[in-house]
């Protein structure tokens, strides 16, 4: 198992692929944090809002008061309209083609070969693709925290229930990760898994709020208990206790979930 790990991660050192995405996450952050200056220091922005009838002025403000690091690193992961599009798409492009790689290439065929079990190459490319998105994840919330401190409106507030709320992020993220690891243990093929990691959240989501809209109690948010809406209620500054308690357990039974269903059908669909 050592030896396997040392080879996935000598793999991942070289691999293009890695930097690549990487490079274009850090990117595209970097331009979407710019364009949000650019357009709320606008003077015909500030214009139009004298235009406009006070309260669609009003939302404008608290759009601009909520651009501080701390925000922008909370959204990281949680706002299908802010940079979590971005960077979940690539996280997940880029889980799938470092984990796919070897299936496509047929090099799977001569690791087996040198008596690695199934179980030992599940876990080497489980741990080998989660130290990638976490490096990732890592850098993009440090890049979002850093950027939006010194060029928006500094570092923000805290809030209730910070420090829960970050460690509910965590297992946002891990839940994330385990999405797009079985998505493409399961299919092993680049390009099924790289659509069903962009888009199966979305459509899983999609599906949630329809509940929402279909069902007659408001004893209760169907979206909230999908991963989705588990990482933005997160993103508010002072977050409710019962959205922690959400945060914790919707993302460890995805985990355990997603998990469970990849090892043991990837190891039964490898054994035929």
């Amino acid at each position: 198992m050592k030896e396997l790990l040392k080879f996935e991660f000598r793999k991942l050192i070289r691999n293009k692929t890695f930097y690549i995405c990487l490079g274009i996450c850090a990117l595209l952050i970097i331009i979407s944090i710019l364009i949000n200056k650019a357009v709320y220091d606008s003077d015909l922005l500030t214009a139009a809002q004298n235009e406009m009838p006070e309260e669609y002025a009003a939302l404008i403000e608290e759009q601009k008061a909520s651009l501080t690091g701390i925000n922008l690193f909370k959204q990281t992961l949680a706002s299908s309209t802010s940079l979590i599009n971005n960077t979940l798409a690539i996280l997940g492009i880029v889980t799938s083609l470092i984990i796919c790689e070897d299936f496509t290439g047929d090099t799977i065929k001569n690791i087996y070969s040198k008596g690695y079990s199934r179980t030992q190459v599940y876990f080497a490319k489980l741990i080998s693709s989660l130290a990638v998105f976490l490096v990732i994840t890592i850098v993009a919330m440090t890049l979002s925290f850093t950027l939006g401190s010194l060029l928006l409106n500094g570092v923000g507030t805290v809030g209730k229930n910070f420090v829960l709320s970050l460690v509910c992020m965590l297992f946002v993220a891990l839940a994330y990760f385990m999405i797009f690891f079985s998505i493409s243990m399961l299919f092993k093929r680049t390009a099924p898994s790289i659509v069903l990691c962009i888009l199966g959240p979305l459509v899983v989501s999609l599906i949630f709020d329809l509940i929402d809209v279909v069902k007659k109690t408001d004893k209760f948010t169907a979206s909230d208990f999908w991963i989705i809406g588990v990482a933005n209620n997160l993103t508010t500054t002072d977050v409710a206790n019962n959205f922690i308690v959400i945060g914790f357990i919707v993302p460890i039974v995805i985990i355990a979930g997603f998990g469970a269903l990849s090892f043991f059908l990837n190891k039964k669909r490898d054994a035929k």
